[in-house]
C-alpha cells in the first residue's frame, strides 16, 4: 500500500491539474465573496422586514460567505480523483496495453491520495473563505443592519452553530468527493467526457442548490430524499439548506433541524456514492482492458 500510495502522489504530483486547482480554488474564493455576501438579497428576500427577516438575512449571508468557493472545491476534488485514474486508463494510455497496471492493485492507493488531495483543498479553501466572511468582505451590510436595529445577536461569524455545521459539512465533502471521481473517471473513461459531466454537475449544483434554499419546511422530507439520491451535489445542497434554518438567534423561523437533516444527507449519500465507486471501478476498468486487448493493434 505504501509503495502505491507514494506511485499515486508521483501521478498527481506530476498532473498541471494538482498545481493548477489550489490556485484556481483560492481566486473563485476571493473572487465570489461579494456575490455570495448578496445571496440573500437575491435569491431569498431583497427587502427583509421585522427581526425574525433581519436575522436569518445575516445567517444565510454569513453561511454563504463563511463557503464561499466551495462549489467550486468540490468540482475541483472530483477532478482530482479522476486524473487519478485517467492518467492510467485513458485511451492514449490503453493502447500501450503492457503498461498498463492492474485496476485492484491500484485503486486502493488511488482511493487514499484522492481522499488526502481532497481534504488539503477544502482546509485550503475554509482557510481563505471563513477569515474573508468575518473580515469587511463577509456580511458585514446584513449585520450592521441587525445592530442597527438594536437586535441581540452574536456578530462572530463562527459563533452560530449553522455556520459551523454548513462549513464542516461543505469540507468533509472535499475527501468523499474526490473518492467519487475515482469512481467517476473509471466509469466516463475519457477527458472530454470528463469535462461535460463536470459542466453539468456545477450547473445541477447551482440549481438545485438554489432551489432547496428556496424551498419551504413542508419540502423537508422530498428534499431529504432528493439530496440522497443525488448525493455528489447535496454537498452545495447542504450549504443552502443549512442557510434557510435561520440564525441561532430567530425566533419563530425555521425550525432547527433541517441543517443537521442535509448534513446526514450529504456525508451518508457521499459515502454511498464512494463506496459503489470502489466497488464498481475495477470491473468497468478491467473491462475496457479487455475491449481493448481484443482489438487488434493498429498499424
Amino acid at each position: 500500500m505504501r509503495t502505491g500510495v507514494g506511485r499515486e502522489c508521483r501521478i498527481l504530483l506530476r498532473s498541471p491539474v494538482s498545481w493548477v486547482a489550489p490556485a484556481l480554488l483560492v481566486t473563485a474564493a476571493v473572487l465570489l465573496m461579494p456575490l455570495n455576501a448578496g445571496y440573500h438579497d437575491f435569491w431569498v428576500n431583497y427587502d427583509p422586514q421585522g427581526d425574525d427577516q433581519l436575522l436569518t438575512r445575516y445567517h444565510v449571508d454569513g453561511v454563504q460567505t463563511a463557503t464561499s468557493g466551495f462549489l467550486v472545491g468540490h468540482l475541483l476534488a472530483l477532478l482530482l480523483g479522476a486524473v487519478l485514474v485517467l492518467a492510467d486508463y485513458a485511451p492514449a494510455r490503453l493502447a500501450h496495453r503492457d503498461s498498463v497496471p492492474d485496476p485492484g492493485l491500484v485503486l486502493p492507493g488511488k482511493l487514499v491520495v484522492a481522499a488526502g488531495a481532497g481534504l488539503l483543498l477544502g482546509l485550503l479553501n475554509a482557510a481563505v473563505s471563513v477569515p474573508l466572511a468575518a473580515s469587511d468582505w463577509g456580511p458585514a451590510p446584513s449585520r450592521d443592519r441587525v445592530a442597527a436595529a438594536g437586535l441581540a445577536f452574536d456578530p462572530e461569524l463562527l459563533a452560530d452553530s449553522g455556520v459551523r455545521l454548513t462549513i464542516a459539512v461543505g469540507i468533509a465533502m472535499f475527501p468523499l468527493l474526490a473518492a467519487v471521481g475515482v469512481g467517476l473517471g473509471a466509469l466516463v473513461g475519457t477527458w472530454s467526457r470528463l469535462c461535460a459531466v463536470l459542466v453539468l454537475w456545477g450547473l445541477a449544483s447551482v440549481v438545485l442548490g438554489g432551489a432547496v434554499s428556496l424551498s419551504t419546511p413542508r419540502l423537508a422530507a422530498p428534499t431529504f430524499a432528493l439530496l440522497l439520491l443525488a448525493v455528489p451535489i447535496s454537498g452545495h445542497v447542504a450549504i443552502g439548506w443549512g442557510a434557510l434554518a435561520g440564525s441561532d438567534a430567530a425566533d419563530g423561523g425555521v425550525a432547527i433541524g433541517y441543517p443537521e437533516l442535509a448534513a446526514i444527507a450529504a456525508l451518508a449519500g457521499g459515502l454511498g456514492y464512494a463506496l459503489a465507486g470502489c466497488r464498481l471501478a475495477p470491473a468497468l476498468l478491467r473491462r475496457r482492458l479487455a475491449t481493448r486487448q481484443s482489438c487488434p493493434p493498429r498499424t
